[in-house]
């Protein structure tokens, strides 16, 4: 695989073909996190380097500053019990037969409470 030095990491090359138009980007596995410019998304890395064979495009990396994340990130389940299926699914029906007195009570149609439960009804799994 062909690599480059690019603001002193190493990069690896990386071709692909859009819309008629060829790509070239040199992208690093030594930054802990992935991103591109654009619409360059996928590979395993920083690109630090994307541009387009025919010239209509170019982006190269002048520079690079990781920081400090300054404020610690908060699990989304933390304080919440490990539950197993059968239980979660339990919650879901809790939950949808909620729903549907609750409009039933606002005097919304049966076409309505439908499409607000429709996205729990695909845990329905008696």
């Amino acid at each position: 695989m062909e690599t480059k030095k690019i603001l002193s990491y190493k990069c690896f090359k990386a071709t692909c073909s859009f819309r008629g138009r060829d790509y070239v980007a040199y992208f690093t596995k030594d930054i802990p996190f992935k991103a591109a410019p654009w619409k360059f998304h996928g590979l395993r890395g920083v690109m630090l380097e994307v541009y387009s064979t025919d010239e209509y495009c170019n982006w190269v990396a002048e520079s690079i500053e990781i920081r400090p994340f300054k404020k610690e990130i908060e699990l989304p389940f933390y304080g919440i019990d490990i539950v197993d299926l059968k239980k979660y699914i339990k919650v879901l029906k809790a939950k949808k037969q909620f729903i549907i007195e609750y409009h039933k009570r606002k005097g919304r149609s049966e076409e309505y409470i439908s499409k607000k439960v429709r996205s729990i009804e695909k845990f329905d799994l008696d």
